[in-house]
């Protein structure tokens, strides 16, 4: 999932199974900031009116690994997604037959809320995937060169200073768990969920905030 493009977010298996809908345990981050890591999602199963827009459920092998991404396109049974926080569409094709239904409700700050996608929401999405498409193009004939200086940057003292007297760290608790969040000036500029082990910065901070996730060794 780390060294594909679009990446593929993986849900739990469902739980709290009520008359209308199914319930989703999110991780990842192909879909940030639209959800966080940890956030129940509410799925109406069967969903027959899909439109561009809609965030979708959908499986894509026999062993039921849950995805949850956006409807880009739509071509009789045939449906195009996309990650909000991808930059590219999704290579695989979804069947309207492995769609498992329309996320229409989130649990946010404890409470479940209605989730909807307004147009200039959808607009702003639509700005942001322009914008990740620009940035692995520029990306990547200077990649080698920003991480030869980004490593080199941050074992310096000087990242080391710019970091202890700029930034600072702060640990929240919500209904996903605990929340690390890194301020420069008032603004979130990192976030950590420790227990998801992931971890989200913008550029150019990461060089000056390390990255805390642990690397844990393959089988």
């Amino acid at each position: 999932m780390q060294n594909s493009i679009t990446k593929s977010v993986t849900l739990s298996s469902p739980s709290d199974n009520d008359e209308n809908s199914l319930c989703f345990i999110y991780h990842g981050q192909s879909m940030l900031p639209s959800f966080s890591p940890g956030q129940h999602l509410y799925v109406k199963q069967g969903a027959k009116d899909l439109s561009i827009g809609d965030v979708i459920v959908f499986t894509l092998n026999k062993n039921k690994e849950y995805i949850v991404h956006r409807i880009i396109s739509i071509n009789g049974s045939k449906i195009f997604t996309r990650g909000d926080n991808n930059s590219s569409i999704d290579k695989t094709i979804i069947d309207s037959k492995n769609i498992i239904g329309r996320v229409e409700a989130i649990v946010k700050n404890g409470q479940k809320i209605t989730f909807k996608t307004s147009k200039f929401r959808f607009l702003y999405i639509h700005i942001k995937w322009i914008f990740l498409y620009v940035k692995l193009f520029i990306k990547k004939p200077f990649s080698p060169v920003y991480i030869g200086f980004k490593r080199s940057f941050i074992k310096s003292r000087l990242s080391k200073k710019i970091y202890s007297t700029t930034c600072k760290k702060i640990k929240l608790q919500s209904s996903e768990g605990e929340l690390v969040k890194f301020l420069f000036k008032g603004n979130t500029v990192a976030k950590w969920w420790p227990a998801q082990n992931l971890f989200f910065c913008k550029k150019p901070f990461d060089l000056i905030i390390p990255s805390p996730i642990i690397t844990r060794p393959k089988n």
